[in-house]
């Protein structure tokens, strides 16, 4: 039996299927760290906002905000939270920070640790909604009173806890 020689055409084959495979990777390690910067900044932005709702409850007797300017009041009252810091990086996704409109004229030492506050949505500057309007969105990220963020689960219709890896159901998460 005699070997066939090697021709050009084998030898770029390999190069060319080498060279797919490297940019695949790079390709897949980039979108990765994209992904993963990107999320770093909303999860600083969710938290930052968060914290100045929970302020803002407390600078005003323990009410929570109104829902129709809940936005317009947390840019007026704190000058470190800007309106660029309640939308999404564009290489994330496209959202909102939506705010839990069940929490209007309620008050902040009534509420549970579990309790939603901020949620992404794409519904717009002063944003607000409920457990509906969460779940109409592909957005699968909130935040809670005790500044835990949670991963909405589809698939397994669960929520888990992105700070210390706990899976809770849905009954778990508090809307009022």
């Amino acid at each position: 039996m005699t070997k066939k020689p090697i021709t050009l055409f084998n030898v770029l084959v390999i190069i060319l299927f080498g060279f797919m495979m490297m940019h695949s990777f790079v390709a897949s390690t980039e979108s990765k760290r994209n992904e993963f910067v990107s999320y770093c900044y909303f999860r600083n932005n969710l938290t930052r906002i968060n914290q100045a709702v929970i302020e803002y409850a407390r600078e005003n007797e323990g009410n929570m905000p109104i829902a129709s300017t809940w936005g317009d009041e947390i840019i007026k009252r704190f000058p470190h939270i800007y309106k660029d810091d309640f939308v999404s990086p564009a290489s994330f996704s496209s959202y909102g920070v939506c705010y839990n409109r069940l929490l209007e004229k309620r008050q902040l030492s009534e509420l549970k640790e579990e309790t939603v506050v901020l949620f992404m949505a794409d519904e717009g500057w002063n944003a607000n909604g409920d457990k509906s309007v969460f779940h109409k969105h592909n957005h699968p990220y909130l935040i809670t009173l005790s500044g835990d963020i949670y991963k909405y689960n589809p698939d397994d219709n669960n929520f888990v806890n992105l700070r210390v890896d706990r899976v809770i159901t849905p009954e778990e998460i508090c809307w009022k």
